[in-house]
């Protein structure tokens, strides 16, 4: 058995091989979504958001008492209910990372190719 070796020719300005794209696109797709899917979580609970409701002396308290008061509704009851569920907020960490990745890769690609 043979091995052969080919290199690239310097008059190749391709970056990378065009049959590399799926497996690049798919790389960043999932780092980034890895990544969403701690740094989403995180992001609401540095608001303050936790499993146990909004926590005191956190901006969403802040925002809580000077626009709702003891009564809250819309996006703010939505963010309180999503700051107790965990995997909720891990999921949509994912889809938003995955979805950055797959853009920032797309161009990176696209410019380099």
């Amino acid at each position: 058995m043979k091995l052969r070796f080919e290199s690239l020719s310097d008059d190749s300005d391709e970056l990378w091989p065009s049959d590399m794209e799926g497996r690049f696109m798919l790389s960043w797709i999932l780092i980034s979504g890895l990544i969403g899917s701690l740094c989403f979580p995180l992001a609401i609970y540095i608001i303050g958001f936790t499993f146990k409701g909004v926590m005191g002396s956190s901006p969403a308290s802040r925002f809580q008492s000077y626009h709702y008061g003891g009564e809250t509704g819309g996006c703010f009851s939505c963010c309180q209910s999503l700051g107790t569920k965990l995997n909720t907020m891990a999921i949509i960490g994912f889809i938003i990372g995955a979805i950055s990745g797959g853009f920032v890769a797309h161009e990176i690609y696209e410019n380099h190719h």
